[in-house]
Formats: structure tokens, C-alpha cells, sequence
């Protein structure tokens, strides 16, 4: 159970989170899958996420565990960042149609600093999270359809912009 919702997150339809930074800033993503996407895709994009910080513990690891059968440490070091920088370009190959589809929002307020521009677009970041989030609640009570639920992120996701490709 704990593993499914590692791996899949806690959200079918994403993820969000709002931090707050020094000397006041505060920061908020959305970050909506396409509806539809299977829970494999799903996967692989949050493998890909959590590859910088996931991967290295697992190198460590790895270097704790056979560091002592290689003749030189040099050669552990050496194979581990092999390992890592494999693994990162193997996730990233596996995740890239699934990662392309992916729309986000990102707001970014100054401690008083924030004109009519930017709370419009903490408000509407706002709004779609409270969909997304109402909408699982409400599936899971059974007040709503999974198809009415589907509706929901669709609609959020058409709402948010098509990343742009340079």
C-alpha cells in the first residue's frame, strides 16, 4: 500500500505544493498529467522527479554495499557515478512521452511586493487545486463518478498552458 502511493503519489491526476522561502517569497506549483495516463507513465514521470535526490542515496548505497569487494575505491567511485548517470539517462528516455504532456502552473510572490497580476494568478492557482482536491474527496465518498471526476481534471488540465518548446 505504502509502496503504490510512493510510486503513483498521492493524486492520479498530479501533484502540488506552495513552500515558503526567504525574506518572505512564496512559491506554488501545479503540476497536472494528462487525464487517461496510466499508472506505469505515472510512475516513470515521478522516478524521473525524484531522480536527483533518489538516485544518489541509491549510488551510496550501492558504494557502502560493494565498496569493499573493488580493489580500488577509485573504481566504486567511478562505477557509481556510471550507475547514476545511466540510470538518470535511462528514466529520462522512458518518461519523456509522458513527461511532455505534462501542464503546470508556478506562482511566485514577493513579500510585499505582489501587484494585481500576481494575486490573480495565486488566485487562480488557488481555484485549480481546490477543484483537483474537492473532486478527489468527492470520489472517494462516492458523491461523484470516476467519469465526473475525469471531467474535473480535464477540465484543469485545458485550463493550464501547453508548455512551450524552444
Amino acid at each position: 500500500m505504502w509502496w503504490s502511493r510512493l510510486l503513483d503519489g498521492a493524486h492520479p491526476w498530479g501533484w502540488f505544493d506552495a513552500t515558503a522561502g526567504r525574506y518572505g517569497v512564496q512559491r506554488y506549483r501545479l503540476i497536472v498529467y494528462p487525464p487517461g495516463i496510466s499508472g506505469t507513465e505515472r510512475c516513470l514521470v515521478r522516478l524521473w522527479r525524484g531522480w536527483p535526490v533518489g538516485g544518489a542515496v541509491f549510488g551510496l548505497l550501492a558504494v557502502m554495499l560493494v565498496g569493499d569487494l573493488a580493489p580500488a575505491p577509485g573504481t566504486v567511485l567511478v562505477g557509481g557515478a556510471a550507475c547514476y548517470v545511466v540510470g538518470g539517462a535511462v528514466l529520462f528516455a522512458c518518461a519523456r512521452s509522458a513527461r511532455s504532456r505534462l501542464r503546470s502552473m508556478s506562482v511566485i510572490l514577493l513579500a510585499g511586493d505582489a501587484d494585481s497580476s500576481d494575486r490573480r494568478r495565486y488566485t487562480g492557482w488557488e481555484t485549480l487545486v481546490d477543484m483537483l482536491t474537492r473532486a478527489d474527496c468527492l470520489r472517494e465518498t462516492g458523491e461523484i463518478s470516476p467519469v465526473e471526476h475525469e471531467a474535473i481534471w480535464w477540465e484543469v488540465y485545458d485550463r493550464l498552458e501547453v508548455p512551450t518548446r524552444v
